[in-house]
């Protein structure tokens, strides 16, 4: 499994408060089945950490996990949120795009009734292709609203942990119309030290529901293309 959107990277945002703790999050994810993780740390708020020092903080821990043996690849990124000002100049922002690419993770506030397809509009132009992190949450926007970002060009991401763990009926029965619409492009983890990890339940839970070929193409094969830049 490919996981999009995590937050393993540590002392850097609320995901973990430190190496040792990151590296155990790892190895979870590790037994799970997950062989790529793109380490997403917020950028937003009082987490507002400039690329460059991302990049460093990132560098740093690959090589840390990479010298405790772990069988598990990982990439660059950041989880952006959007404000009123939008992505900005994505070419010249201060924050990281998945893996390097043309694929920004876009964060948005839950409790917002609007924003998502403007800026979803504004990313593509640009010439990106936005994944709406844990749309599930948006929970002012309809599911038609949802579909319409879709039909643009974005992809949307669940979290494993909203419909394969102990959330609310709401946000399991939200997913489940995802994936019924078609809607579902990515189930990642989202996982921080205080959440459950959810990944290798996920996977099994879809492909029983949806069938083998959907648990692939939202857990590895739309994971790939990020990673590859396709």
């Amino acid at each position: 499994m490919v996981d999009i959107h995590s937050h393993y990277l540590p002392c850097i945002d609320d995901g973990s408060p430190s190496a040792e703790m990151s590296l155990e999050m790892l190895r979870i994810a590790a037994q799970a089945g997950v062989t790529d993780v793109i380490c997403t740390p917020h950028y937003r708020g009082d987490y507002k950490l400039p690329k460059n020092e991302t990049l460093e903080k990132f560098r740093e821990f690959e090589e840390y996990a990479k010298n405790a043996g772990l069988p598990v690849k990982l990439w660059p990124g950041q989880e952006v949120f959007m404000g009123k000002e939008g992505p900005g100049n994505i070419a010249e922002a201060p924050y990281l795009t998945l893996a390097g690419g043309k694929y920004l993770l876009a964060e948005f506030d839950p409790y917002s009734e609007t924003g998502v397809y403007d800026a979803a509009i504004n990313i593509i132009s640009q010439g990106y292709t936005p994944v709406i992190a844990h749309a599930e949450r948006l929970m002012r926007l309809s599911y038609d609203y949802i579909a319409d970002v879709h039909a643009l060009g974005a992809m949307i991401q669940v979290n494993a942990e909203s419909f394969a763990g102990r959330h609310k009926k709401f946000f399991k029965d939200r997913v489940a119309a995802f994936f019924k619409g078609g809607l579902v492009d990515l189930v990642a983890s989202d996982f921080h030290v205080s959440r459950e990890y959810c990944m290798g339940k996920a996977y099994k839970l879809v492909e029983k529901k949806c069938g083998k070929d959907v648990a692939e193409r939202v857990f590895v094969l739309n994971g790939k293309k990020i990673l590859e830049g396709r």
